[in-house]
Parts: C-alpha cells; structure tokens; sequence
C-alpha cells in the first residue's frame, strides 16, 4: 500500500509541476508578445515621426525655394509677367514642379509652361497675396483635371514691403506621393497625409489601402463600422489635438495606424501597417517557446515513467 501512496504522490507532483510549468510557459508567451507588439508598435512610429519630419523638411525646403525665386523674378514681373514666367522654367523642370506661374494680384496668372488662367478663387492664392506662405490642400488642375498640391509666397516689391503678386508652384500629387511611398515592413507599410478634418491630402496606391477615398474617418467607418467605431473616434481626437499616437482597426483584415503630425497646414501622415506583419513575428518566437515547453513537459514524463518503475523494483530487492 505504501508503495502506491508513493507512486500517486509522485504522480501528483508531477501533475503539479506540469501545470506550474504549462502557467510559465502561457505566462512567458503573453509576455513576449506582448513586448513584441510595443516594440513594433514604437518601430511604427519611429517609422511615422521620420516620415513626417521628411515631409515637413520637404514642404518648407520648396516654400524656402519659392521665396528666394519670388525674391529672384520680382524685378521682372513688375514690368513683364509673361516674361517673369519665362524666366522660371529652368527653375521649374529641375525641380520636379508640373510648372510655376506668377499671378497678379486681380488673380490673373501666367506659368512655365504657357498657360494663362484665374487663380483668383484659390485658398492659396488668397493666403499669399495678404503676405502669408501657402500650401493647398489635394486640388483639380484648372488645365487637365490631374491632382495637385500648390505651394505659394507673395511676391514683393523690390525693396519694400508691398505686395505685387504671387508666384506659385503646382506640385503632381503622384510626384507629392513618392515622398511618402518609402518601402518598409517588407512592403507591407504605407501611409497617407489627412487634413485636420480627415480628408486626404495624399492617398496611397497600396494594394491594402482604402480605395479612392475622401475622408479617413468616413473611410474606416465603411470598412468596418462596429469595429472601428472607437477607432476613428480615437484617430479624430489624436489628430485634432495634434498629437502622435496610434489604433488598431479593421480593413479586410487588423491593421495597425500611427498618427504623426507634420507641422505644415495641420496635415497628419498616417502609417499603417498590418497586424500580421507583427504576429507572424511573434508567432515564430511563441511556435519555439511552445517546443520547448512540450520538450520540457516529454522529458519530465520520461523521468517520471523511470521513477515510477524504479519504486517497485527498489521495494523487491
């Protein structure tokens, strides 16, 4: 009798120590993923803040160009803008602008490229002719329908402080877009530019992207509307408080979104990438810690089974 009290209290402290051993491993596994998912989270925005800061060094290198060109061109424009026009298409083609064009201040405009419009009724045109530095919002070219952003600075006076014109320079969204079309997370990433009110400045051409759309909060409630509910929320209230930060949602599958502001016109660049990015990471890890604890729970069963039988054999001799 005594040797089965033996054998069952052996059994049940191997019983014990499996289930102890089964918590740690469960344990162990919770907490690796999780610290797998902060850090790719925290490698998301690094990814997002470094975007932003490219694209707002980007921005102001081209508003600080159009300063010196608008300073440059003044002289000319005073007496001749179709002239003053001319003089800036090299200034154009080398730096990738669809073209640049001096405006009176009635709103008539001139351009590299031999058009001649009204940009009277344009935001940035109002902006630049009170003195302001200007950067639109996604437009429609007048000339051929194509998506453009536009950058534009008053033009002066030569030598004084009064306001002539503007000079503007129209930037293809599908050039603008490059800038942000940075491969990473294996390709897997990429990333929009929103406006204040959630509409896009800047799409993506990603397979995984939304798809022509207008608004980011509009957008996430049609791709899942009990799911990313408190998503877009949260997004609305990051982004109106202009602050980084990051969700989770729902688009044919979880992503993951940070939030980085850019400093220029209240825009925020959104990087996203997919939740599976992450957990296969994670996956691998746990699928090796989940060996080990089976190697571990084979081995103790092995010693188990070689005690269990050495009792019997030991109360024989």
């Amino acid at each position: 009798m005594g040797k089965y009290k033996k054998l069952y209290g052996t059994l049940l402290l191997g019983l014990i120590a499996i289930i102890i051993l089964l918590t740690a491993v469960f344990s162990y596994s919770r907490s690796i993923e999780e610290s797998y998912k902060e850090e790719n989270i925290n490698s998301l925005k690094e990814l997002s803040n470094q975007g932003a800061l490219m694209l707002h060094n980007e921005i102001k290198n081209k508003q600080n160009l159009l300063a010196e060109l608008s300073h440059d061109v003044s002289r000319i424009f005073v007496n001749d803008p179709q002239a003053a026009a001319a003089y800036l298409e090299e200034a154009a083609e080398r730096n990738s602008f669809k073209r640049i064009g001096v405006a009176l201040t009635d709103g008539r405009a001139y351009t590299t490229d031999g058009v001649e419009l009204n940009i009277s009724e344009r935001e940035y045109f109002s902006k630049a002719i009170l003195g302001h530095t200007a950067v639109s919002r996604n437009l429609d070219d007048y000339t051929d329908g194509g998506r453009i952003a536009v950058y534009a600075v008053p033009i002066f006076e030569d030598g004084s402080d009064k306001r002539i014109g503007v000079l503007f320079a129209t930037y293809s969204l599908d050039t603008f877009r490059k800038t942000i079309e940075v491969s990473f997370f294996g390709g897997a990433g990429y990333s929009y530019v929103v406006q204040e009110n959630g509409d896009v400045v800047v799409d993506s051409q990603h397979s995984e992207s939304f798809k022509n759309f207008k608004n980011v909060y509009a957008a996430l409630l049609t791709a899942d509307p009990v799911n990313n509910k408190d998503s877009a929320e949260k997004l609305w209230q990051m982004i109106n408080s202009k602050k980084g930060g990051y969700i989770e949602f729902y688009n044919g599958s979880q992503k993951y979104m940070y939030c980085s502001p850019i400093g220029v016109n209240n825009w925020m660049l959104l990087t996203v990438t997919p939740a599976s990015v992450i957990e296969d990471k994670i996956n691998m890890v746990l699928n090796k810690t989940y060996l080990l604890g089976i190697l571990l729970i084979a081995i103790f069963y092995c010693l188990s089974g070689t005690l269990c039988v050495s009792i019997p054999a030991i109360k024989r001799n």
